[in-house]
């Protein structure tokens, strides 16, 4: 952008005549520089050979005058020195000294030139190029962040989903009364992914996409919060499954070559050939940490192969956070460490040029820059994308990286109980969403968890005498009232302590931690009959465990055999507990009296609640949608009602409770989430 200084200004020793050569190699107009290297090699030995004849003298003042330069006139001795010097890289020599022979080639003056000044050139050519380059950084303005516009509404059933992947012409998820589904990336009905059913009360779910998109990887899930399971793969145009050898995980995906799988299973990582055979070990995960709420564990690879991402759920702070590592195991590690540590982040993939991961928070999308800019400074806090009081959850990237496709919608529950005497479900407490509904002892008052803010209320049966008692940064579930109805107890997480049980007055109040001094995680707290003393499901750096807690004298003390459990509820009579594994494979139940554990149900369970007069426990049985109940200590088991055609939702997907008169609570899904498309802008 402007000219360069004359060479005489950094060496007044040049001659004329070369000066003027070198302004014309860097002359702006392309058509006044030399048109070929024939021409300059033409000038340089004309120059070498008038230099050496004596004719320099005669050639810088012709050259000055053409040029219109006044310029000190040097001796014909000093133009004869200086020459054959720069132009071979020979020493100065005296005039009566004879010259190198006027036969050198253009080649070797070319090399002794660059050979004698090479390191002053380059050393100088570095320092200039990398000033410009600062300069330029540092002027041009940083680059603006990407934005997202054009929305488009893909699906019109208002049914909830879950996005998982795309072939570039399809979009693959789960749906809601359906299974796993696909349908166009241009829009109409979600179509079941065809195949026979694996066993009663499993189903399957989508875990990856192929990257040629021939192939899906499923996941057979069983259980409620699903612990590892089959992994399997079936054709993208219709066929059958096939197992992936004898591999188990709850989370998977294939590497950008398709030669390689990465799943997660427990609390490790592992690295499998594409078919599963080859299975080893790549990382352990930090512990405590599982799999995302609902079992499945978010995996994502970068386009270069060379990374890979995953959603974790920390159960001290049932925060879901996303973490990365290498290809090779190493380097696990926070990818947004500080950042909206209350809300989390999940569900994140790269954009298919590796510049941009796109994930979700705070119901909705993220985009956080990966790559450098060159010659612009690019942030690489995450920007938020989507807002407004529509959630946009799932992100899922199109293979030609401009648009993202994601589900939107409105998260909303309709509280509902089961009229056994008209035999269909109805409105409970005016239809509000919330869960976690539990009941004084004269029954008059009910304690609840909204959803999906988290907060817990008080009130009477008909709505009236509400008070809230509790807050954020609390994220707070499970309330149970005390038998003499004075206190409440409920567990909540945040950030700086993790999931802990508190007290408060069901008058209202500031909550307590019950066990200040307990360390580890603590959730689901009942009572005992008798008021005296709490039971919850606790985790360390070990198993689960189910301990009581004295709430006079706060001292803890270990249910014996309880490793593994969780989910304690005390029977109204105070023998029994019952509880559940990790993986709601079954009901166990605990007998004060003999100290030891026997299996109540042997197949899938959750949400055990106790009937008032402590002869049943009712418990959903499996994926199925219905109410079970079993009775105890006899183990008879029958079905109560089926939930056909009652969408459920809640903080985990489902959730059961019971009235005062024993009629199952259950949450309907009254949101709407449909799947939509959006463009992305990159700068």
């Amino acid at each position: 952008n402007r000219d360069p200084l004359p060479p005489s200004r950094i060496n007044p020793e040049i001659p004329p005549e070369l000066e003027r050569i070198l302004s014309r190699l860097l002359e702006k107009d392309r058509d006044l520089r030399y048109q070929h290297a024939s021409d300059v090699r033409a000038e340089l030995k004309r120059l070498k050979r008038d230099t050496g004849s004596g004719r320099g003298t005669a050639v810088s003042a012709v050259s000055s005058a053409e040029h219109g330069q006044a310029r000190p006139e040097r001796s014909e001795r000093d133009a004869r020195a200086t020459l054959p010097a720069m132009a071979t890289g020979e020493t100065p020599v005296p005039q009566d000294t004879p010259t190198a022979g006027h036969g050198s080639s253009d080649s070797q003056v070319i090399a002794a030139l660059v050979k004698r000044h090479k390191k002053t050139f380059l050393g100088g050519l570095a320092a200039v190029v990398a000033a410009a380059l600062a300069l330029i950084y540092w002027l041009m303005p940083p680059l603006p962040p990407p934005t997202v516009s054009g929305f488009v509404q893909l699906t019109h059933d208002a049914a909830g989903k879950r996005l998982f992947g795309t072939d570039g012409s399809r979009l693959y998820l789960g749906e809601r009364g359906l299974g796993a589904g696909q349908m166009s990336v241009n829009g109409g009905d979600v179509v079941p992914i065809g195949g026979r059913a694996i066993a009663p009360g499993e189903f399957v779910a989508i875990a990856s996409v192929s990257p040629d998109g021939s192939r899906l990887l499923l996941l057979q899930m069983k259980g409620f919060y699903r612990a590892s399971s089959p992994l399997w793969t079936v054709p993208t145009l219709g066929g059958g499954r096939i197992r992936l050898a004898d591999i188990e995980g709850n989370g998977g995906a294939w590497s950008p070559d398709g030669r390689n799988l990465v799943y997660a299973s427990g609390s490790s990582l592992y690295l499998a050939n594409a078919d599963g055979t080859g299975s080893r070990k790549l990382a352990g995960l930090p512990n405590p940490f599982s799999g995302f709420p609902g079992g499945r564990t978010s995996l994502a690879w970068s386009p270069t192969g060379q990374e890979i991402a995953l959603t974790l759920v920390d159960p001290k702070t049932r925060v879901v956070q996303l973490w990365g590592l290498s290809a090779d195991g190493t380097g696990l590690h926070r990818m947004f460490p500080g950042w909206h540590e209350r809300d989390g982040e999940c569900c994140g993939s790269w954009m298919p040029d590796g510049k941009y991961f796109v994930f979700q928070s705070q119901d909705q999308i993220w985009a956080a820059r990966q790559a450098g800019s060159f010659l612009r400074k690019a942030s690489r806090k995450p920007v938020q994308l989507t807002s407004g009081a529509v959630s946009y959850r799932y992100p899922v990237p199109g293979k030609d990286g401009k648009r993202i496709f994601a589900v939107a919608g409105l998260r909303r529950g309709e509280l509902q109980r089961y009229n056994t005497r008209a035999k269909a479900f109805e409105p409970f407490l005016g239809g509000i969403s919330a869960e976690d509904v539990s009941f004084s002892e004269d029954g008059k008052w009910a304690a609840y968890t909204t959803f999906p803010e988290g907060i817990i209320w008080r009130s009477k049966l008909d709505g009236s005498d509400r008070l809230q008692l509790s807050s954020s940064p609390l994220f707070s579930t499970l309330p149970r009232w005390s038998p003499d109805g004075k206190v409440i107890v409920f567990d909540a997480s945040q950030p700086d302590k993790g999931r802990r049980i508190y007290l408060v007055p069901s008058g209202g109040g500031t909550p307590e931690d019950l066990t200040p001094n307990h360390a580890g995680a603590q959730g689901d707290p009942g009572w005992s009959p008798d008021g005296k003393s709490l039971v919850f499901g606790a985790r360390g750096q070990g198993p689960r465990t189910i301990q009581v807690v004295d709430v006079k004298t706060r001292e803890v003390s270990l249910i014996p055999g309880s490793g593994g459990l969780f989910s304690p509820r005390w029977s109204p009579d105070g023998r029994y507990l019952v509880a559940m594994p990790t993986d709601s494979s079954s009901l166990m139940l605990f007998d004060f009296k003999t100290q030891k554990w026997s299996m109540l149900f042997n197949g899938i369970a959750a949400y055990p609640n106790w009937s008032h007069d402590g002869r049943f426990v009712y418990f959903l049985p499996s994926s199925s949608g219905s109410v079970g109940r079993i009775s105890v200590p006899g183990g008879k088991f029958e079905l109560v009602v089926s939930m056909k055609g009652l969408p459920n939702t809640g903080f985990n997907g489902d959730w059961l409770g019971l009235t005062p008169d024993d009629e199952p609570l259950v949450l309907k899904d009254a949101g709407t989430e449909e799947v939509v498309s959006m463009d992305f802008h990159e700068p």
